[in-house]
């Protein structure tokens, strides 16, 4: 029987606490006596940790209590909660702020995260928001580091309320950004810039993009090969990435362990192999700096900075000591990343990067060794399915839960697509580094945009193929938590080779197959009617014994389908599902053995006996005002739900109306999608 070597792996031991304060510091208010309170605890627990050295041995179990304490209050208060002032919603406020991130860029506007402090209050506390800024033909736009004034009204995120779907309120909330401002470029006043390394990255990926776009390549694969190379994925159409997903090769399109990887065993190749002495340490420079280099290239993202801190924690391991432990190189990588960013704990980027490396580096030896091949290229074909296999063993449960489908053709893409990618990357990286009129560039040029397009056709192809997205196994948070961790109790077993571990592996296994079985059951039990919010449009669903209803009084995009009806479709995992265009109907009836609901969509005086069969009432924006009076006095019991055709400013000025007849009513685009759950019997 084997025993884990835990003194090999301190970080491993360190990080856990760190990681748990983190998770646990997103849910809690921290107040200012609590860090007096845990810096008092910490200091006492360095000077218990010194006189402890000075006892016996069997007491110094205590010193890995007090540090695993001292590092869960750290990773519990090191996250930065800023005080924020509500009252600064909704009004007008001179503010001074500096820019933090570009999160899109285009010739007419631009997308910044900034760090803000209103200069015309009391209040002098920094907030971080999101500027959409609109620049015209004047307009250089806005750069890292830039500090201006300017005047506008902090907005609030508002959550759509589509049930199961992506909300955007919340994806900022996690990242502590507080409001959203809409300013014209005309209207700031700068005020000079401050040094920034984001800007120093910045720029070096916007002169980069700039050399790949003399290329001259069609929109789509101008857009597949900036985000492949540079990250940046501000040029990719919908239609593309739904491919590029569809086909389970949308990794390759955010830079991160995949192409650093593949710089990594370039530079190797190049420089050979880490040994020791004053040679080695070159080679090791000399590696770290062409990683970095490319990391600053790609805009140093948290994902390209997640991967190069891990690949270089395995080269400085590696120089170190030849039997370097790769599990301990990765908790050391996760514990800086998590001490620089503590909102990294929060982010699916994070945990699904480390998954697919531990999972990659535990596995494919173990998948790889099956079989055996003669042939080079047999062994290289053989290496890829291995390495994509043991890649999603690690990761699928997590990608279930946040995407809702698994890329059922996945294995077929990352043979077709992978071993040209490392071409991809040399050849760009030659057109970005040497001069565009350069011979060899010029040489280079043809097969790289032969490259992408053979990238973008294989994707097309595979995303559109019959069953390329397997949609029948939805999870929940808990039952993600119940195969991770029959995963865990499977590499337990084959390290310790203990039968007890695997009773427990199959134990969690069957425990997770049977809640997603009971999930399933209630979901055909469980009846759905939303009245979704898509700006400007009407959608409602109705959903029931894995079928559904979708009524509309305009056609949707495939966008607005996909962010806002689609997270419904798997949810509830429906088998067929129905659309109907009512943009001729006046009145349409829409019918529940539990309710009965009246959807009123144009000049249409609705009899008072056919109104008082409706239980649920929804309007939409092309009735007239007049007719929305008219119709007040009637109504008795019944729900009033104003849909997201209305705009704000008109749901305001009903609302002050439904006042005056004392009623009430759901705004769609105020309060969220309207959504009303029943059981099925």
């Amino acid at each position: 029987m084997k025993s884990y070597n835990y003194s090999a792996i301190p970080f491993v031991r360190l990080l856990i606490p760190l990681l748990a304060g983190r998770i646990l510091s997103s849910y809690l208010n921290i107040t200012i006596p609590l860090y007096l309170l845990v810096f008092i605890t910490c200091s006492l627990g360095l000077v218990f940790i010194y006189y402890s050295w000075l006892t016996r041995y069997s007491k110094r179990w205590l010193v890995g209590f007090v540090v695993f304490f001292i590092l869960f209050a750290l990773g519990l208060v090191n996250r930065p909660h800023y005080v924020f002032d509500a009252s600064l919603f909704n009004k007008a406020h001179v503010y001074s702020a500096v820019v933090k991130q570009v999160v899109k860029d285009t010739d007419d506007k631009q997308s910044l995260i900034v760090s803000c402090m209103p200069a015309d209050t009391v209040s002098k506390l920094h907030f971080k928001a999101l500027l959409y800024l609109r620049n015209d033909s004047s307009s250089i736009g806005l750069l890292p580091g830039d500090k201006f004034a300017f005047e506008a009204r902090l907005n609030e995120f508002t959550l759509t309320g589509n049930p199961f779907a992506f909300e955007y309120a919340e994806y900022m909330g996690a990242k502590d950004v507080k409001g959203q401002f809409y300013v014209n470029a005309k209207l700031i006043q700068h005020l000079g810039n401050t040094f920034s390394l984001s800007r120093f990255f910045y720029l070096t990926r916007e002169k980069a993009d700039e050399k790949l776009r003399r290329l001259n390549l069609g929109e789509a694969q101008s857009g597949v090969l900036s985000a492949l190379v540079l990250g940046d994925k501000s040029m990719l159409d919908y239609q593309t990435k739904t491919y590029f997903s569809n086909s389970g090769a949308i990794h390759i399109l955010s830079v991160s362990g995949l192409h650093v990887g593949i710089i990594y065993l370039m530079l190797i190749a190049f420089f050979g192999s880490i040994s020791k002495g004053r040679a080695g340490m070159l080679k090791v420079v000399a590696v770290l700096v062409g990683l970095w280099f490319y990391a600053a290239l790609a805009g140093m993202s948290p994902s390209v900075f997640r991967a190069t801190l891990m690949f270089s924690i395995f080269v400085i391991s590696k120089r170190m000591s030849h039997r370097y432990n790769i599990y301990h190189s990765m908790a050391i990588a996760a514990f800086i990343i998590l001490i620089i960013n503590p909102y990294t704990a929060l982010h699916a980027g994070f945990w699904l990067s480390f998954l697919a490396v531990a999972s990659i580096v535990y596995f494919y030896p173990k998948i790889y060794g099956c079989l055996y091949f003669s042939s080079p290229w047999a062994k290289y074909l053989w290496a890829l399915f291995s390495v994509s296999l043991a890649a999603q063993i690690g990761t699928a449960p997590l990608a279930i839960l946040l995407f809702g489908f698994f890329p059922t053709w996945f294995l077929i893409s990352n043979f077709l697509i992978i071993p040209i990618l490392p071409f991809i990357l040399i050849a760009a990286l030659g057109v970005v580094l040497l001069p565009f009129d350069f011979i060899i560039v010029q040489l280079i040029a043809a097969p790289l945009k032969s490259m992408i397009n053979y990238l973008v056709e294989i994707t097309q192809w595979i995303g559109s193929l019959p069953g390329a997205t397997f949609v029948g196994l939805q999870l929940t948070f808990h039952q993600v938590l119940l195969f991770y961790a029959g995963l865990l109790f499977l590499v337990v077993w084959q390290h310790l080779k203990l039968g007890k571990y695997l009773v427990y592996t199959f134990l969690f296994l069957l425990v997770g197959l049977v809640s997603v079985s009971v999930s399933s059951y209630h979901k055909y039990r469980r009846q759905f009617l939303v009245v979704h919010q898509i700006k400007g449009k009407t959608a409602i669903s109705l959903t029931s014994r894995n079928t559904g209803n979708f009524w509309f009084n305009q056609p949707l995009g495939d966008k607005e389908i996909s962010y806002a009806l689609t997270p419904l479709v798997l949810n509830q995992e429906l088998n067929s599902y129905q659309q109907h265009i009512i943009d001729t109907a006046m009145v349409c009836p829409i019918v529940s053995p539990y309710f009965n609901v009246m959807l009123i969509n144009g000049d249409a005086d609705v009899e008072l006996p056919l109104l008082r069969k409706a239980d649920i009432l929804v309007l939409t924006s092309r009735l007239k005002s007049y007719q929305i009076k008219k119709l007040l006095p009637k109504l008795e019991a019944q729900k009033l739900v104003f849909d997201s055709s209305f705009s704000s400013s008109q749901c305001r000025y009903y609302q002050k109306q439904l006042q005056q007849h004392k009623l009430s009513a759901h705004f769609v685009s105020l309060h969220g999608a309207f959504v009303l759950i029943n059981n099925c019997e």
